[in-house]
């Protein structure tokens, strides 16, 4: 048998390592859920991104066809102002009046 004092050492030593234990279960679990955590807004993250990019492709898409209209519209624009240009012009003798 160890001294008295020895025996009462090992065992706060040892209910130290109870509690130490204790810790490193709780810091464990801990940090599985924020990891759970993490990922989960990892995924969500990427299903965010593809979701902005299918947006984006399709406001692309959009645009695209935006500016093929726009650029329509410029040129009947154009093509009836040169219309009523030439009409005004004929009825005016040329614009010599």
């Amino acid at each position: 048998m160890l001294p008295p004092e020895a025996e009462e050492r090992f065992r706060k030593i040892e209910d130290n390592l109870v509690v130490a234990g204790e810790l490193l279960h709780r810091f464990t679990r801990a940090s599985e859920e924020r990891l759970g955590f993490v990922e989960l807004v990892q995924a969500e993250t990427l299903e965010w991104r593809r979701e902005v990019q299918q947006w984006m492709r399709a406001d692309h898409e959009w645009k695209r066809e935006m500016e093929h209209k726009f650029a329509a519209l410029v040129d009947a624009h154009i093509k009836l102002a040169e219309t009523v240009d030439r009409f005004l012009k004929s009825r005016t003798n040329g614009g010599s009046n």
